[in-house]
């Protein structure tokens, strides 16, 4: 029992039933069974109660695997584990279990240790943390416009059978990409002599699509099933997974799943449909738009990305710096989850995590994994699923906060200062801002009309710094040259450019005024990369 938890155990008490009755008493917590929040808890201060495992608050789709042992040099024992034990367990969630979630912390209640990722079409991805059989795994997923998050306790069980977290496509996606390749994410990482072409397979009615079957992922959770040739256009396919795959501990999958997709038509840009753009958080990382002062880029139902209007730095994507009046594909063929756009930048994130950024033909921007991406006028920047910020282009402001200033216009994504854990990003002509774990709003680079809403009157910051008087921020998003932010309270504030260096109340009906065309304080760079 870890001394964090300076647990007193009574006699013939588990060691779990110790850990739950610790992490219960005196506190006051109110189920709202619509929202699979926490049971109304309040104990007595003369002791704990009896709290049946069977009880405890859980999130349908949540899932905790038995534990796994942890590979000698392994990528278990990187960041995703904070610290290693014997063993590990992982933490997913299904897609859909909690819409409008931003952010899930994970903690082992025995130990302490605790691990943070971010939430994606209301699930996330396999996360590791080391714990024990009869260990409890508390999980609080923080919801966009939600001021409490939703809580789940589950014991660690000794054996627990894989499922299959998400699939790409999900079941019945219509207008699949013919090029596609099915991706399976499982609960637990498998055994490499069951991954087949048996195990995992694509029918198309009942005949079997010939296709090739790998990892995707060091730790064997993520499977990629690769069809030999491309889809047929318009023709119903069948992914299925069945039982003989097993995982590390030689357990069978729970259920076979089959799912069913629905190939695209393979032909032009005609009579392009655009999926609806909706509010929220890192939710928004399925189909989006990206507005930017002289561009618009939308993405299709299969991932398409299309551009449209101004292009003098090559900005649409389709290699050529002509201005196009309707939407123009971008070329490369790549299937988007999400795009932004800014001034003269336009990005793409792929379903996988991959940047992409172009004025110009798309370019990899890196070989890191991001979650989503925010667009600058000629900067961009990239959210981890660690928390952590990463920018790369233009540096005269120090808008890529990482503590140097000047042209840098390379494509290398480079860290940002301050080892602050972001939930999002959002970025401005000249400057950058960040929403942190605990609601504060950080802003970096450049601060001529105030962007760094920190009260100052410095010209700039090469570094994160405070959004000045503590407001507990919910979502941020920047302008030309200002932020503004939404509190948890649903009050929104802003800075910078007509509202100043420090953040004001902005209330209906005020006229803010209007000014001409700012002159930048340096001259624009041309970027074409």
């Amino acid at each position: 029992m870890s001394k964090h938890e300076s647990l007193v155990r009574r006699t013939g008490e588990s060691r779990n039933e110790a850990v739950v009755h610790s992490y219960l008493k005196n506190r006051c917590v109110v189920l709202i069974p619509a929202l699979l929040a926490w049971t109304t808890a309040c104990v007595e201060s003369s002791g704990p109660k009896q709290t049946p495992v069977d009880t405890l608050p859980n999130i349908a789709g949540l899932t905790v695997s038995a534990p796994v042992p942890v590979p000698a040099g392994s990528a278990h024992a990187s960041a995703a584990v904070v610290s290693v034990d014997e063993s590990v367990v992982y933490i997913s969630l299904a897609p859909g279990s909690v819409p409008m979630g931003i952010k899930a912390t994970v903690r082992a209640l025995s130990t302490g240790d605790s691990v943070t990722t971010a939430v994606v079409n209301g699930g996330f991805d396999p996360v590791a943390i080391s714990a024990s059989i009869g260990d409890t795994i508390a999980v609080a997923i923080e919801r966009f416009g939600f001021a409490d998050p939703i809580r789940a306790l589950q014991v660690v069980a000794a054996r627990r059978a894989p499922v299959v977290v998400r699939t790409d496509p999900p079941p019945q996606k219509r207008d699949v990409p013919l090029n596609s390749v099915m991706v399976v994410v499982f609960s637990t990482p498998l055994d490499p002599a069951t991954l087949t072409t048996g195990s995992v397979q694509l029918w198309r009615d009942a005949t079997p699509v010939a296709g090739t079957v790998r990892f995707a992922d060091a730790l064997q959770l993520i499977v990629e099933f690769q069809p030999l040739n491309v889809l047929d256009p318009q023709t119903a396919y069948h992914l299925v997974v069945t039982q003989s795959i097993r995982d590390v501990n030689g357990i069978g999958l729970e259920s076979p799943v089959a799912v069913p997709f629905t190939t695209a038509t393979g032909g032009s840009a005609a009579g392009l449909a655009f999926a609806s753009v909706t509010a929220g958080g890192l939710d928004d990382a399925t189909i989006s738009y990206g507005l930017a002062f002289g561009h618009t880029c939308a993405l299709t139902t299969d991932g398409a990305a299309y551009c449209w209007g101004w292009n003098g730095y090559g900005q649409l994507g389709d290699g050529s710096t002509t201005d196009q009046s309707v939407p123009i594909a971008v070329t490369g063929g790549l299937a988007f989850s999400s795009v932004v756009a800014r001034g003269a930048r336009t990005c793409g994130l792929t379903p996988r995590g991959a940047a992409f950024c172009w004025g110009g033909q798309p370019v990899l921007q890196s070989d890191m994994s991001f979650v989503a991406l925010a667009a600058g006028g000629y900067h961009d920047c990239g959210l981890t699923t660690g928390g952590e910020a990463y920018c790369w282009g233009e540096n005269y402001s120090g808008q890529l906060g990482n503590g140097r200033s000047g042209p840098h216009l390379g494509s290398d994504a480079g860290f940002v200062s301050g080892g602050l854990d972001f939930v999002a990003l959002t970025a401005g002509t000249y400057h950058t801002c960040g929403l942190d774990t605990t609601g504060a709003a950080y802003c970096w680079g450049d601060n001529f009309y105030g962007e760094l809403g920190d009260g100052s009157s410095r010209d700039s910051s090469i570094v994160p710094v405070p959004v000045s008087r503590g407001r507990n921020f919910v979502a941020l998003q920047a302008g030309y040259y200002h932020t503004c932010a939404l509190t948890d309270a649903g009050a929104a504030y802003c800075w910078g450019e007509f509202f100043g260096s420090d953040p004001v109340l902005v209330s209906a009906g005020v006229n803010w005024g209007t000014a001409p065309t700012p002159t930048p304080p340096f001259p624009l760079p041309w970027l074409a990369g």
